[in-house]
């Protein structure tokens, strides 16, 4: 990094040669050294009088030196001129006082430093001046100057810097731990970076520009990518220091920027209309979704990558399997209809005169169902008769918006998605034209019903607890058995789902935690199903969308998600971040979750 030669303004050079190549210099002091003038007067005097006088626009660096060295300056238009030493420092030795310049205008003279103290310095000391006397041209001063900046320690961290695609900027770190001084010139950087001195307000470090490092310090500098300039794709560079340190003469970092596509991925497939309830089926490995403006009833088998979908008549309000797996129950507006699961064909419908808010198979030849108003209901199957089971008023009533059938038992959980602290009702359907309360558990369970595969447990979206499924026999309290906990945080209060899937091949559960946006919380986490260990997190992916014809990436969350039957792939169902844009943008996703 330090030049091997110092060049004056107009017509005059000085260089030193390869034996003085060993003193240390930087181009950040150049100027600076330049125009010093000499202060040391213990010099030989003679032929004062001249009739010109020159101050050479550069200095002569030294180092104590037991040896003669040669020092030649190139003096232009002066071939075969004659020069005398007239002054000089006393600690400089010249093997001669005279001399001639040659006929390529070089004057050449050899000089012996003797040793003098020497500390680490950022500024240089002043040694003194040596005066030529120069025949048919003048007197000729050069200050003769020594600089010891010291030996530093380089270093530069990380080694490489990944800007992804959507980092605004990135650090690196220079830092010298050692006594000397640390002089570091930028030789090389992508085009398409900016670099800033972090701790400097409107800083920008070019090219070519070189900066000081003092003993025993660092600083960082900020990686501000420009993208504008760069087709889609992964573009990488180097960022290139030259320094004063001989153990590391160069630092490097390698930058690697992802400019996106702004087009998504085919695991990323679009919704059209707003997503009202989604099931997964694990026997048939199909998802099943509904959705409103427009009105559909959507079955995507993701081994296949196939999508197919159906018109709905009405607005859907819900949806549930029936107890077979062959029928998609759908709750609409005025009415019940089941859709054959296979092929998505219409098998009943059922006239009820009010919004169907929850529907559940009961297994007794009966569909359950719910109002707006929280009542419960049921419809005969063959002779399509409405039974209003909320009418009965007492402590055998029961009322609720949110139906989970227990599988192989004449029970039915109800609970209400808007009322706090939405407890759950134990209702016996054994008799099929009566429903009876026979227990309430005034506890916040969420919106909806989500458990494991067997039912034996109980998830709690508003909170992430886990709960055992309640005994109709004991009528016991619901027994707590532990807490879904997505990422570390002091206040727990915080830990709402949205949905949760139970993987029993996997021996997993899976939640899409409820992001609350100043927390910037867009995942979805893996617990083991016995301690409800936290197994690993995953960010939810952005997702393109189109507003004003200028497409852009968006935040998401996801309602809904699903594990396939094996477990190897995940299946979110996302809307973007309310946050970020009022509008639908609703799509599945499958993610491959096998772990190697």
């Amino acid at each position: 990094m330090p030049p091997t030669s110092i060049s004056r303004l107009d017509c005059v050079t000085i260089s030193i040669d390869a034996a003085m190549k060993q003193v240390k210099i930087t181009l950040l002091l150049l100027s600076l050294l330049s125009l010093l003038p000499a202060c040391d007067d213990s010099f030989l005097e003679e032929n004062r009088k001249h009739p010109e006088s020159y101050l050479l626009d550069g200095v002569l660096y030294v180092n104590p030196t037991s040896q003669f060295t040669g020092v030649t300056l190139t003096l232009s238009g002066l071939h075969g001129n004659r020069y005398k030493v007239m002054q000089y420092p006393r600690i400089l030795h010249f093997a001669s006082l005279h001399g001639e310049i040659d006929g390529g205008g070089n004057l050449t003279f050899d000089i012996r430093v003797d040793p003098f103290e020497s500390t680490v310095n950022l500024e240089p000391l002043q040694l003194g001046t040596i005066i030529l006397d120069i025949s048919d041209f003048g007197m000729l001063s050069i200050p003769v100057v020594h600089y010891n900046p010291g030996i530093p320690a380089a270093a530069i961290t990380p080694h490489q810097i990944d800007l992804d695609s959507v980092s605004i900027e990135k650090v690196f770190n220079i830092s010298n731990w050692a006594a000397g001084y640390l002089f570091y010139r930028l030789t090389a950087k992508p085009e398409w970076i900016r670099l800033q001195e972090q701790s400097v307000y409107e800083d920008s470090f070019e090219l070519d520009s070189t900066r000081v490092l003092f003993p025993h310090s660092q600083t960082n500098y900020l990686i501000i990518p420009d993208r504008e300039q760069l087709v889609p794709g992964v573009h990488e560079g180097e960022i290139i220091l030259e320094t004063n340190d001989p153990e590391k003469p160069l630092l490097k970092v390698t930058i690697k920027v992802v400019v996106r596509t702004f087009k998504n991925p085919d695991t990323m497939i679009p919704l059209e209309g707003m997503v009202i309830d989604a099931e997964f089926d694990k026997q048939s490995n199909t998802a099943l979704l509904i959705t409103r403006n427009p009105a559909r009833l959507i079955a995507y088998q993701p081994d296949r990558n196939e999508k197919r979908e159906i018109i709905l008549e009405r607005n859907p309000y819900s949806m549930q399997l029936s107890a077979d797996h062959q029928l998609v129950l759908v709750g609409m507006n005025d009415r019940i209809e089941s859709f054959r699961l296979s092929t998505l064909q219409r098998q009943e419908s059922f006239v009820t005169g009010f919004i169907v808010t929850d529907v559940s198979d009961g297994e007794n030849g009966r569909y359950y169902l719910s109002d707006t108003n929280r009542e419960l209901f049921s419809v005969n199957r063959e002779t399509s008769e409405l039974t209003n089971h909320s009418a009965t008023p007492g402590e055998n009533r029961a009322e609720g918006d949110v139906l989970l059938k227990m599988k192989g038992k004449p029970m039915l959980l109800l609970s209400r998605k808007e009322n706090s602290a939405n407890g759950i009702y134990l209702v016996d359907i054994s008799h099929p034209d009566g429903a009876k309360a026979v227990k309430y558990w005034y506890s916040g369970y969420g919106t909806w019903y989500w458990t494991t595969e067997d039912q034996r447990l109980l998830f709690s979206t508003h909170d992430g607890k886990v709960y055992h499924t309640p005994n109709e026999t004991t009528g016991e309290q619901i027994r707590e058995s532990g807490k879904f906990i997505p990422f570390d945080s002091e206040i727990e209060n915080f830990y709402y789902f949205s949905s949760f899937d139970h993987n029993a091949e996997r021996k997993t559960i899976w939640g899409a935690y409820r992001s609350i946006h100043w927390m910037d919380r867009n995942i979805v986490t893996e617990f083991d199903d016995q301690y409800y260990n936290r197994l690993r997190t995953i960010t939810l992916n952005d997702y393109v969308f189109s507003v004003g014809g200028k497409a852009d990436y968006y935040k998401t969350m996801a309602h809904y998600l699903f594990t396939t039957r094996s477990g190897e792939r995940l299946l979110l169902v996302k809307n973007v971040d309310s946050n970020d844009l009022t509008t639908d943008a609703w799509h599945l996703e499958t993610v491959n979750i096998t772990k190697e």
